[in-house]
């Protein structure tokens, strides 16, 4: 066999090898990204109620990093979607979840709670409030957090009360004021604004 032959057996040898391995790793980044992860609520009796739960998306806290809250559980995945921690709050569920870029995460909880955690998923501070309020909505405000107080439970008895938004600051409540019931919080620069849903469209008012 000459030795141009031997050449061009040995080169096509080479690109038959390498085009199956790029062949695998085509497959292996596929199955990669089509891979399903599954992430279950700590009380299974949710799985019952799971469309009356509320709609919480998913948040980016950094190209590696999603905040996933799944009813009573907050779990942060990898790049990978792989559990790097998770957070419960069973018995309780997640009424609204918000995160800054530094990673501090908030949580509103039914009964009465709201929660702030690190990075890590360790608890750093929170409040508890008695009665048939509900810390409804959570955001980061300038370097505090503000929390919207849903009194559906006190006009279910009978109270005309309006909703409240509140402003804490250095784990202190700084101030309160009266929030349209059935409303969206959304802060716009500096100002917070109130976003309700009517049968002619919405209304929009600054709070504050």
């Amino acid at each position: 066999m000459s030795h141009k032959i031997i050449l061009t057996v040995i080169g096509l040898t080479i690109l038959g090898a390498s085009a199956f391995a790029v062949g695998s790793s085509i497959q292996r980044q596929t199955n990669q990204t089509g891979a399903v992860t599954k992430l279950s609520f700590g009380n299974p009796d949710l799985s019952d109620t799971r469309t009356s739960l509320p709609a919480i998306r998913p948040i980016a806290i950094s190209p590696n990093r999603l905040l996933v809250p799944a009813g009573d559980v907050l779990y942060m995945l990898d790049a990978n979607k792989r559990i790097v921690w998770q957070y419960s709050v069973e018995p309780n569920i997640f009424y609204d979840v918000a995160a800054e870029p530094r990673g501090t995460i908030y949580l509103a909880i039914s009964d009465g709670l709201f929660k702030v955690l690190d990075l890590n998923g360790k608890e750093v501070w929170g409040n508890f409030m008695n009665g048939s309020a509900q810390y409804s909505q959570i955001a980061p405000y300038k370097n505090g957090l503000l929390v919207v107080v849903d009194m559906w439970g006190y006009r279910q008895k009978g109270s005309t009360s309006e909703d409240h938004i509140e402003f804490w600051q250095n784990r202190k409540l700084t101030w309160r004021k009266d929030f349209p019931k059935e409303s969206r919080l959304e802060i716009w620069g500096n100002k917070i604004l109130s976003v309700k849903q009517t049968k002619e469209g919405k209304e929009i008012a600054e709070i504050r």
